[in-house]
């Protein structure tokens, strides 16, 4: 089942600030929430919608936030950022 996938311009402005590699890694997790959205966790309280894939990007650990529209079959991806070293502990 296909999904279209969407990006907020947030998204895209910081994919462009990205390295090559970086990007890449980025997409590569983008293929793997296309396959299955519902893999990563959903995000906390008020941000329930909201759901967190974890991957790692030249070698840090990164978030990559999406929503998924299950009515008109989008994954709206939302933004990607380095882990920060106090979510490790």
């Amino acid at each position: 089942m296909s999904r279209q996938i969407l990006q907020t311009r947030r998204f895209a402005r910081h994919l462009k600030r990205l390295p090559v590699q970086a990007v890449a890694d980025v997409y590569n997790a983008i293929d793997v929430i296309a396959q299955d959205p519902h893999a990563a966790q959903p995000g906390f309280v008020d941000l329930a919608a909201l759901r967190i894939h974890r991957f790692t990007c030249k070698g840090e650990p990164f978030l990559l936030g999406y929503l998924i529209a299950e009515d008109i079959r989008l994954i709206h991806l939302e933004a990607d950022r380095p882990l920060p070293e106090s979510a490790l502990l």
